[in-house]
């Protein structure tokens, strides 16, 4: 049998290839059919190799791929499938559902939202659709594809759509269709926990300790309940609850005791265990149990920090960083870029502070000035002259109007000995409206360099 990629082909493929060539030069001509049979016999990497197979037959090698986790072959085989019937939605679907699962929303998306304007009363297809905008961020077309549909969709895609209103700053709506699942699903633990959640996202944690309560009834266990009561007590200001003080004098801070962590304040030697019902007890317990989630680990790296252990709270934070920058929950990133900046971690505070602002365009620049201004900060309190020079370049170049920065960059490079950089800017900042003292100090160095 022949190969191709590793993939073995029969000979009916290439008599296929053949074939197309032949047919392209009775019809097109002798140049245009070598065009054609070489697109036919040399497949880009865009279309798929067309197997010498029915549509039927592509799409059931592609589903039994994709049961069996080879994803790329499921896809190839599916394409095929599609390809010789664009009409037939459950090639579309299943399609739509591996590139899901591959974490493709944008071709998931392409597939399926065609396909929708074939068969707009498909709800799976529609929750699909839904599910590959979400995917890309896309809320308003999630709202657009579920709202009308709310009572024929799946408890999912009705979460999904209060995830949806939520997103979209529409708090009240988000509300009411978790309320509404409620009443018809009240005993489905994802209802229960989706209640949880947004309570949490709405800034109200006495009301999301509340529904864990309803959501241990509902049988969700106590490690997802753990990682969701610590959000909502450190949200509380109750980091370790009522600590009781302890003679551990070798013991490491972080050691479990019993259902409490053992902790101390900032340099004060003295050692406490925490009380079980706090913050950081059930951040801990949540993650020993493993519930190890992004968002339960950083809960307990901020208690840390709110304890005034910086080392701590960084070596909490470091093994994640690449999935904190990487997760599509985009307030991860500010409290784990304080707790970098806290322990002194600049490159990882940069990283981190970069990210948010590539997520808030708007606000960009403002975003990136207030960093590197801060950064060049921490490198002039370290003496290194040099670097705090190139981030207050940096901060100075995302935002040149402010009058501050570019006073605080000129006296860096005098203070450098950098004098002619310093004069261009002290000329300049004397156009503008300044404070007398700074304008005297300007005039006198400008003064110092003619004497020169």
């Amino acid at each position: 049998m022949p190969m191709r990629n590793g993939q073995t082909f029969s000979c009916s493929v290439y008599r296929v290839a053949s074939c197309a060539a032949a047919i392209a030069a009775l019809c097109e001509g002798t140049g245009d059919a070598l065009a054609a049979g070489a697109a036919a016999s040399a497949p880009t990497a865009t279309a798929p190799v067309m197997y010498a197979v029915d549509a039927w037959t592509a799409y059931q090698l592609g589903c039994a791929k994709f049961a069996a986790g080879d994803l790329d072959a499921a896809i190839h085989d599916l394409r095929i499938a599609l390809a010789k019937r664009p009409d037939e939605v459950a090639f579309a679907t299943r399609l739509g559902e591996v590139y899901l699962a591959a974490a493709n929303p944008d071709a998931a998306h392409s597939v399926l939202d065609h396909a929708m304007s074939q068969h707009p009363a498909d709800m799976n297809l529609r929750a699909l659709t839904a599910r590959a905008a979400a995917g890309k961020g896309e809320w308003r077309i999630v709202v657009r594809l579920l709202a009308e549909f709310e009572s024929r969709v799946r408890i999912e895609d009705r979460l999904l759509l209060a995830d949806a209103y939520r997103a979209l700053g529409r708090a009240h709506e988000s509300a009411a269709v978790i309320e509404r699942t409620a009443e018809n699903f009240g005993h489905d633990a994802r209802v229960a926990l989706a209640g949880v959640r947004a309570a949490l996202a709405d800034r109200q944690p006495a009301t999301a300790l509340q529904r864990c309560d309803l959501a241990r009834l509902r049988g969700v266990g106590e490690p997802r309940l753990d990682a969701l009561r610590a959000e909502a007590w450190l949200s509380l200001g109750n980091i370790v609850g009522q600590a009781q003080k302890i003679d551990a004098p070798g013991v490491p801070l972080g050691a479990r005791r019993g259902e409490g962590v053992i902790f101390s304040r900032g340099s004060n030697p003295t050692r406490y265990l925490s009380h079980p019902q706090s913050a950081l007890s059930a951040a801990r317990r949540a993650q020993d149990a493993g519930e190890a989630n992004v968002a339960t680990i950083l809960c307990y790296a901020r208690c840390w920090a709110e304890l005034d252990q910086p080392a701590l709270a960084w070596g909490t934070v470091q093994p994640i960083l690449q999935r904190i920058l990487e997760s599509p929950d985009g307030a991860l990133l500010e409290p784990a870029s304080a707790i970098a900046l806290r322990a002194g971690e600049l490159s990882a505070y940069l990283a981190l502070r970069e990210a948010t602002a590539a997520r808030d365009v708007p606000r960009r620049a403002e975003l990136l000035w207030d960093a590197y201004r801060i950064v060049a900060e921490q490198y002039n309190v370290r003496g290194d002259e040099a670097m705090s020079i190139a981030f207050l370049e940096r901060a100075y170049e995302q935002r040149p109007d402010h009058v501050a920065t570019r006073l605080s960059l000129a006296h860096a490079y005098w203070a450098a000995q950098q004098q002619e950089k310093a004069a261009e800017h002290y000329q300049a900042l004397l156009l503008e409206d300044i404070a007398s003292a700074a304008r005297a100090k300007i005039m006198t160095r400008l003064e110092s360099m003619i004497g020169d």
